[in-house]
C-alpha cells in the first residue's frame, strides 16, 4: 500500500467522521429544542395554575367578581387588590406572548 493509498483512506475516514459529528450535533440540537419547548410549556403552564390559584382564595373571588361587574362600591383595598389582579392577569397574558415560539399555535 502507497502513501498516497494511506491517505486517500485517512481523507475518506476523516469525511466520515466530520459526517457522523454533523449528524449527532444535528441530534443534540433537535433534543435540545425540544427541552426548551418543554420548559416553556411548564414555565406557562405554572404561571396559569399560580393566577388561578390566587384568584380561588375566596376574598379575592369576591373582589374579582364585583370587580368585573363594574362595582364601584368596592373599598380602596378592595379595588387595589381588583386592580392588582388584573395587572397579574396582563403579566401573565404577556408571558404567554413571550414565551410562546415563532410558529407555535399554542
Amino acid at each position: 500500500m502507497t502513501l498516497s493509498d494511506l491517505a486517500s483512506i485517512g481523507s475518506f475516514v476523516s469525511a466520515l467522521a466530520v459526517l457522523v459529528s454533523l449528524v449527532y450535533l444535528a441530534l443534540q440540537m433537535r433534543q435540545s429544542a425540544r427541552n426548551q419547548m418543554a420548559t416553556i410549556h411548564h414555565e406557562r403552564t405554572a404561571l396559569a395554575q399560580e393566577n388561578i390559584l390566587r384568584v380561588m382564595d375566596a376574598e379575592m373571588t369576591e373582589v374579582w367578581m364585583r370587580g368585573q361587574a363594574g362595582d364601584e362600591q368596592l373599598d380602596d383595598v378592595q379595588s387595589r387588590r381588583y386592580i392588582y389582579g388584573v395587572l397579574a392577569s396582563l403579566w401573565l397574558f404577556e408571558e404567554y406572548f413571550w414565551m410562546t415560539p415563532v410558529g407555535d399555535p399554542m
